[in-house]
């Protein structure tokens, strides 16, 4: 049953082709019969060479005592880098996300989900099942340690925050940082954190902000330029920075919110394409927001509510 599971993988049939008998056996010893690791391998391994085969399964052997989690960064490290960037983010952020909302999510990003995501299903890295992004726990856990191994002790220096004891770190000690992505969800179990907002001034490169949970001290008077993704229900701001000119900002969501305008002055958005807002002052945002947009691309989603 391994070396047919194995089989399906690598040759997308049951059992392996006659050159490769020995070779395969090798491969399903050295993962030690462990299914996922079965399937990753044989799928990268899918079209190669002899050569190649044993090659990689040399490089495996160096690896002391065969983890698991080496096996699994074989398929990873052969990805081209904007596919690499497309597991990290699911990993990360998107594990159970519908594909729409994740596929809408790295175009904002400037990556190309449509190519990448069918690359990491033929590499089963990732699965779709039910309109949703699915992960295995372990592809997940490889993924985090990578961008934790970025900067093994100082989160501020990770290209990416999820974990909720690092984003407090990180954004109430104020300090200077490369964080491309951070979404903030509290488990029930933790104190309500509540955040340094002049921390954003020191996030240069941030364009994704997903903040479900925390509450933040202070004025914000900064958010990065480089935003793509704005999704921040319950925003206690009346408005936006007056410096902050998004003009890659594609999706913003603030629903329940206390923003009544979101910016002074006028503004030029070209990639915009989804807003929505509720709030009670609703009527006169919408008078006063939308008169202040020019240059927008035709919006998929427009939604603004008044309660």
């Amino acid at each position: 049953m391994k070396l047919e599971l194995f089989s399906w993988n690598a040759f997308k049939r049951n059992v392996p082709l006659s050159d490769y008998v020995k070779v395969a056996r090798h491969a399903v010893y050295y993962v030690q019969g462990l299914p996922l690791a079965l399937t990753v391998l044989g799928s990268h391994l899918c079209g190669r060479s002899i050569d190649q085969w044993q090659a990689a399964l040399d490089s495996y052997k160096r690896v002391p005592n065969k983890e698991i989690q080496e096996i699994l960064k074989i398929s990873f490290d052969a990805l081209e880098d904007i596919v690499k960037e497309i597991f990290l983010h699911i990993a990360c952020f998107f594990k159970g996300k519908y594909v729409h909302y994740v596929t809408q999510m790295l175009e904002c990003c400037d990556l190309n989900p449509m190519i990448g995501i069918e690359l990491l299903v033929e590499k089963a890295l990732i699965t779709i099942d039910g309109c949703r992004v699915l992960m295995h726990d372990l592809l997940e856990e490889m993924g985090k340690e990578k961008v934790r191994q970025e900067s093994p002790n100082n989160p501020g220096k990770r290209s990416r925050l999820w974990f909720h004891e690092d984003v407090d770190h990180v954004l109430t000690e104020n300090t200077v940082n490369t964080i491309k992505g951070i979404m903030i969800k509290v488990p029930e179990s933790y104190n309500q954190i509540c955040l340094n907002a002049k921390s954003f001034s020191k996030m240069k490169s941030l364009n994704l902000f997903v903040n479900h949970d925390a509450h933040f001290s202070g004025n914000i008077d900064y958010l990065s330029n480089e935003l793509r993704w704005l999704d921040w229900p319950g925003c206690s701001l009346p408005s936006l920075p007056s410096n902050f000119h998004p003009k890659k900002l594609a999706v913003l969501n603030m629903p329940q919110s206390c923003i009544t305008r979101l910016w002074e002055g006028f503004m030029v958005l070209k990639s915009i394409h989804s807003l929505f807002f509720s709030n009670a002052y609703a009527e006169a945002f919408f008078e006063a927001s939308f008169d202040s947009l020019s240059c927008c691309t035709e919006f998929a989603k427009v939604d603004i509510c008044k309660f």
